[in-house]
Order: C-alpha cells, then sequence, then structure tokens
C-alpha cells in the first residue's frame, strides 16, 4: 500500500459502533459523521465552507434530531476524530481528500463543500 493511501484510508475509516451513537441507525450514524468531518473541514481549510442548505438536507432526510444529547455526543466525538486524521495526515492532504469526497463532483457526498471566492 502506498504511504499516502494508508493516511487516506486510516483518516477515513469510520469505526460506527460507537457507544455515543448506538441508537442511531446506520444512515444516521453516517450522516452525522459526514457533518462532523465537513465540519471539521471547514474549520480547517481556508479555502471551502460547508454547504449549510445540504448539510441540512441530509440531516432532515435521515430525521437527526441533532440537539438530542446521543446525536451532540457522537457528533462531538466523530470531530475529534477527524480532527485527530487531519492533524495526522497535514491540512494539505487532509483539504485535499476533503474536497475529492464533498466538493461539487465529491466521491462521498457530493455538494456538502463550496469553494470560498
Amino acid at each position: 500500500m502506498q504511504p499516502l493511501k494508508g493516511i487516506l484510508a486510516a483518516a477515513l475509516f469510520v469505526p460506527l459502533a460507537s457507544a455515543a451513537g448506538a441508537s442511531l441507525s446506520i444512515d444516521q450514524r453516517n450522516a452525522v459523521d459526514h457533518f462532523a468531518q465537513v465540519s471539521v473541514l471547514s474549520d480547517r481549510c481556508q479555502e471551502y465552507y460547508a454547504n449549510d442548505l445540504q448539510l441540512s438536507a441530509m440531516i432532515k432526510r435521515h430525521r437527526i434530531d441533532m440537539e438530542r444529547t446521543e446525536v451532540v455526543e457522537f457528533r462531538q466525538a466523530r470531530y475529534r476524530h477527524h480532527m485527530d486524521a487531519m492533524d495526522a495526515s497535514g491540512e494539505t492532504v487532509g483539504c485535499l481528500s476533503g474536497w475529492n469526497m464533498y466538493g461539487p463532483g465529491g466521491k462521498s457526498v457530493p455538494g456538502l463543500l463550496k469553494r470560498r471566492s
């Protein structure tokens, strides 16, 4: 495995069996995880920002109450995880990977990130 691919694989691995998100469905946990990752990207990558309209639609589509304690705890845990992954890979790699996943042509959930003008 190439070193960059190994870093990306580690950064993108999502252990969803967290106790904090135990009562959420897999789709809900995935949506909250995407939300957390896009939040990190928006906070750390100066050239990108979160597409709030698309994030809200995703949360609504999966019927997630973002104020519910369990969701807040799961989101915070996933945010910390993605922040640690960003620290490990470096901002350049992390930001480019995030754009490839969440930008307009993203491979994971397209349209969750926009480029600042």
